[in-house]
């Protein structure tokens, strides 16, 4: 018979041994040196800046694309956008037909003859590709342009042998048109086609978009220059909801407000002054802009020198994006560089920056596009103060107008 001695033994001892434990831990002392608070956490939300809530622009996608298969008719649109038919200007051959694609398709291309043979450029010799946003209240950006083209000879004449890029923004057409890329240099009887493919340095924001390719040098008025696959890469910028627009055709007041919403009057800081022709010309109808002088001379912002234009409603508002348009004055007076804050505190305290631009030294309308904001607030007052400094000059000439002002996003009542 085995014996149960050791078995028992164990038993015994692991009593004894879970006691003794229960013995020391009552003579522990487990007090802390310091009281410690009840926990009893409280979340603070705080707000977000702008532009940490700002959406990232997306990627540019083909706006309008002209494939020129034996038609001058766009081939494709983005939506929101309107595409004119292509072009040529004036001062060549009316004659125009379709020769051979530049992927060798038979009437692909679109081409004419009688170039100028000067050394420089016709202002009636071109081929014009336009694009419009269909609501004028959206605003379009242009990032790049393509195409491919062929110079060849006809009846004994080579083709232009030069060729110059430029783009307008402006309805009034391309008198201060802008050169986009180098000028161009090539073979007036071209074996191939060749391909112009040039980003702009800036993308350009505007409700409208024209260029032109001007040829010239060309050995007689046979020579011929044909055009294939243009496209217009950028994005475009909906105003999802039109919260208040200011044309500031001889008026302060805003054209048209959302319901549940209030605009103020367009208003200047107290440090810049209406001028005594306070609305001149837009690039359209005469009257038809906003203008005011004696923006500061100095480096940095003036907190008094700014115009000023505010939504305000009971209900929640957001804003997703902030445009207008902008020209110096002539003679490259007025302020060289903007910036863009806004404020939904009272006597715009605390306000938060957009960012600041540095302005060309011409005198050309300009589109001024702050999208992918998301400010928010309820039964509240919104305010935009676009700021001008570094002026040109301190005759107190350094005027500035604007046009064309939008605050775009959605009103909802409470739910």
């Amino acid at each position: 018979m085995k014996s149960v001695l050791p078995k028992l033994f164990f038993g015994f001892s692991g009593i004894s041994v879970c006691l003794a434990i229960i013995r020391l831990a009552t003579n522990l002392s487990f007090a802390p040196t310091a009281p410690v608070a009840e926990l009893n956490p409280t979340i603070a939300f705080e707000a977000v800046p702008a532009m940490e809530m700002m959406v990232p622009p997306p990627p540019p996608i083909a706006l309008a694309t002209w494939n020129l298969n034996n038609t001058n008719v766009p081939t494709t649109e983005a939506a929101g956008i309107d595409a004119a038919n292509a072009t040529f200007g004036s001062g060549v051959d009316d004659n125009i037909d379709y020769g051979d694609g530049c992927d060798g398709s038979s009437n692909g291309a679109y081409r004419t003859e009688d170039w100028t043979t000067s050394n420089s450029l016709s202002s009636t010799d071109y081929i014009e590709f336009c694009i419009t946003a269909t609501d004028p209240a959206d605003i379009i950006e242009i990032t790049s342009i393509s195409f491919q083209y062929r110079s060849t000879s006809n009846s004994g004449d080579d083709g232009p042998t030069n060729m110059e890029v430029f783009y307008a923004t402006s309805s009034t057409g391309f008198s201060d048109a802008t050169q986009l890329g180098s000028d161009l240099s090539f073979s007036g009887n071209m074996g191939s086609c060749s391909t112009f493919n040039e980003a702009l340095a800036t993308p350009v924001t505007t409700y409208r978009f024209c260029f032109r390719a001007y040829g010239y040098d060309s050995e007689g008025s046979d020579g011929r220059l044909r055009f294939d696959n243009v496209v217009i890469n950028g994005n475009i910028y909906p105003c999802t909801d039109n919260l208040a627009y200011w044309n500031l055709n001889e008026s302060r007041s805003a054209t048209t407000v959302a319901t549940d919403v209030t605009a103020s009057l367009a208003t200047f800081g107290s440090g810049v002054q209406e001028t005594s022709d306070a609305y001149p010309s837009d690039d359209v109808t005469n009257n038809g802009a906003y203008r005011g002088d004696n923006w500061t001379t100095a480096g940095t912002r003036n907190d008094d020198d700014y115009i000023e234009f505010c939504v305000s409603s009971t209900e929640k508002l957001t804003i997703n994006q902030f445009s207008f348009m902008e020209r110096r004055q002539e003679n490259d007076e007025g302020p060289r560089v903007l910036e863009v804050r806004y404020s939904t505190e009272a006597a715009f305290a605390n306000p938060t920056s957009l960012g600041t631009v540095n302005l060309p030294a011409n005198d050309d309308w300009r589109t001024q596009l702050f999208t992918g904001l998301n400010i928010m607030a309820t039964n509240a007052t919104i305010c935009f103060r676009i700021y001008g400094y570094d002026a040109d000059s301190d005759g107190g000439d350094e005027a500035w107008r604007f046009d064309d002002v939008r605050i775009c996003g959605n009103v909802m009542g409470w739910k």
